[in-house]
């Protein structure tokens, strides 16, 4: 049978990893954030818009390459354009 010491430490372990994968989340929310208002990368978001919370950080531990990497930088740089363009044809 598991010990109640050992039935904590397991739960403790799976709690860990659901606040990592929460801390992931989080940075890539703040660099899409910052890639919807048309920045390159979480450094120039994180300068001009403090509200952009994690951006900076996300960038420094390497979620922006990450994302770079997989093509969504350019996505969400075209669809920040395109509203962009549709707000100003207003």
């Amino acid at each position: 049978m598991a010990t109640k010491a050992a039935v904590q430490k397991k739960s403790s372990g799976s709690s860990k990893l659901k606040a990592a994968a929460q801390k992931v989340k989080d940075y890539k929310q703040a660099l899409q954030d910052a890639y919807d208002r048309g920045y390159g990368d979480g450094y120039a978001a994180a300068a001009d818009i403090p509200k952009v919370v994690g951006a900076k950080t996300a960038a420094k531990t390497g979620y922006s390459r990450g994302l770079r990497d997989n093509g969504r930088v350019k996505k969400y740089q075209t669809k920040a354009a395109q509203s962009k363009s549709r707000t100003a044809k207003r």
